[in-house]
Formats: C-alpha cells, sequence, structure tokens
C-alpha cells in the first residue's frame, strides 16, 4: 500500500517511527485495506473496511480525524471519477487542512499553501486552466494514488485532454487498479470517439472487454 497516500491524506501517527496506539495502527491498517479493496474493484469488501476504520478512528472523538477518513473515501471516488460532493466529510470541517483538501476535491476555492505539497503545482497549472501544465504537474506526482486523485480534480475542472486520460489510465493499469481503470478507459473511449479516432477508441473498447470478463 502507498504509505505516501495516508501520510498526507489521514495522517495518523502510523506514518511516524514511534510506536503508535493500537486504535492508530488498527485505524491505518483497515484504510490501507479498504483502498486497495476499492481500487481493485472490490466494493462489498471495501465497505467492510472503511467500516471498521471509521470505528477504531471514532474511538478517539476527534472530528478532524474523523473528517479525514471520510476524505479518503470522497479522494479515491474522485480518483475513480465519481462526482460527488464530499457532504459527510464537510460535517466534519474546521480543521484547516482537511478544508483545503475537500474544496480541492470538490472543485471550489482552495487555500493552496494548506495542501499537500505534492498538489500544489497542479493546482497552480488548474488556475491558469493549462492542459500542458496540468500533464506535467501530475506526471510529477510520484505517488499513484495520489496521481489519479489529481487527475480526477484535473477532470472535475474540466481541465484535461486525452493525454491526462491516458496518464492516469496508465497509471491504474500497472498497479492493477479496475475501478478507476475503467474510468478513464470509459472516458478515452468517448474522446476518441468524438475525434473521429475509430481505431483508438476500438482499442480501448477491447481493453474494457478484457476488464469486464468479456473478452475470450
Amino acid at each position: 500500500m502507498r504509505k505516501a497516500f495516508f501520510c498526507i491524506v489521514i495522517a495518523l501517527a502510523a506514518c511516524s517511527s514511534q510506536p503508535a496506539p493500537a486504535w492508530q495502527s488498527a485505524a491505518y491498517t483497515q484504510l490501507a485495506n479498504y483502498t486497495e479493496s476499492y481500487l481493485a474493484g472490490e466494493e462489498k469488501l471495501a465497505g467492510i473496511h472503511f467500516d471498521k476504520a471509521l470505528e477504531h478512528i471514532s474511538k478517539t472523538g476527534d472530528p478532524a480525524l474523523v473528517g479525514r477518513a471520510w476524505l479518503t473515501r470522497c479522494a479515491l471516488e474522485t480518483a475513480a471519477l465519481i462526482d460527488v460532493p464530499c457532504d459527510t466529510a464537510k460535517g466534519y470541517g474546521g480543521d484547516p487542512a482537511n478544508d483545503s483538501y475537500r474544496a480541492m476535491l470538490e472543485g471550489t476555492a482552495v487555500k493552496t499553501d494548506a495542501l499537500p505539497e505534492q498538489y500544489r503545482d497542479l493546482m497552480e497549472a488548474l488556475a491558469k486552466r493549462s492542459v500542458k501544465e496540468v500533464n506535467g504537474a501530475l506526471s510529477d506526482i510520484e505517488d499513484p494514488i495520489s496521481r489519479l486523485i489529481g487527475a480526477g480534480v484535473a477532470v472535475k475542472r474540466g481541465t484535461f485532454d486525452t493525454g491526462t486520460l491516458e496518464l492516469a489510465a496508465d497509471c491504474a493499469s500497472k498497479n492493477g487498479w479496475k475501478t478507476p481503470l475503467t474510468a478513464y478507459l470509459l472516458r478515452l473511449k468517448a474522446a476518441y470517439g468524438a475525434a473521429g479516432q475509430g481505431d483508438k477508441a476500438a482499442a480501448v473498447d477491447n481493453r474494457l472487454e478484457i476488464l469486464a470478463g468479456d473478452k475470450k
């Protein structure tokens, strides 16, 4: 699992070198399992892991930590091009870092200096509405989950092209993440079809059939 993603988004003590309390270690593990299951397309299992993570985190009574758990869910939905507001996370608002991250995911005004550093170049590129710079910023994000989240943010803000979608699809494919891969391939198929690039659309359709298990 991508430790960088959780250190930035969740900020649990399990990210540090110091021994963590039992609830933190358990929550970290369950969120990692939730993330991997969700991205792999195992939604029922993902839901079980998320509920367990939330149960451990809720023991703290800390709204910022509970909010970060819900932000994790919203972030992964964004990575899979599911355009929904982070309403539950908003209910645990008040933490500046959480609020800025949620604003990024929802496509509203963002305090860039409160975001994790790896997203700042992306947000500057989005502010300029420069697709070229957006794609460059995404390529510079080393953590693959964070890169997919960034790509989802770019799509939500309407500053993307087929290069953006290809970059995200390649990232998801290399990691075996069925849910976001399917989402980006569907967008690519539509984009290629609209541009009259039938051969490319057919190639994407072939990949979708493989993902769906329809390819014999």
